[in-house]
């Protein structure tokens, strides 16, 4: 495999994998809970033991998605759980099985991370596993993406320089997500970066749109 050493050749090659992996039919839906999780009937145990293996896509507000795996413990009699293991939580995150039938999680990331085709790919591509979970942090990414586009950062090199609070840099991205969610939701409204904008306005309808996403 060759793989690519620019940005732009890493998003490309992103995106053929999304495309891929769901073509071949790997991505796995519905299964978010213990009661509704994917089950692999023989899975290792230790050297000789074989047990059952279960996986499901956890979600919590604020946190994002993880993954959950458990598997069963075949030296106790009847079919009783271990403890469950988790994964760190990512913003966005589809569950899908690999040509190996190993589980993972095929993720998405704001501030930049993921770019917009990348972005449209996932959100195409997934669609069948998209909740309504999904699709508020997709407009979140969508809106950081347009958000970075707007602004600018300094690095400086001595603490002799003038540089912005804390509370004025988070002020500033604020104003700069309240325009990428404008950007992003108001079709109609097809504004640049050059054009005049009302911040109070669009701080107003991003609160609303956050509200609306977390309702």
């Amino acid at each position: 495999m060759i793989y690519a050493s620019t940005q732009a050749g890493r998003e490309a090659q992103y995106r053929a994998r999304i495309i891929v992996i769901a073509s071949r039919g790997d991505l796995l839906t519905g299964h978010t809970s213990p009661e509704t999780a994917y089950l692999v009937a023989d899975y290792p145990y230790g050297f000789r033991l074989r047990c059952q293996m279960r996986y499901w896509l956890e979600y919590k507000q604020g946190h994002g998605f993880r993954l959950v795996s458990q598997t069963s413990n075949p030296k106790r009699p009847g079919l009783v759980w271990n403890k469950p293991k988790a994964s760190t939580y990512s913003d966005c995150a589809v569950m899908i099985r690999d040509d190996e039938g190993h589980i993972h999680l095929h993720t998405l990331s704001p501030g930049g991370w993921s770019e917009w085709t990348t972005v449209e790919t996932y959100e195409t591509h997934y669609a069948p596993a998209l909740t309504d979970a999904h699709r508020a942090t997709i407009r979140f990414i969508r809106a950081t993406i347009k958000a970075g586009e707007v602004l600018t950062y300094t690095v400086t090199t001595t603490s002799d320089e003038p540089r912005q609070s804390q509370e004025g840099q988070a002020a500033i991205y604020r104003k700069a997500l309240a325009y990428g969610y404008a950007q992003t939701r108001l079709v109609d409204a097809a504004c640049d970066a050059e054009d005049a904008i009302d911040i109070d306005e669009l701080e107003a309808y991003a609160d609303e749109c956050r509200a609306a996403d977390a309702a």
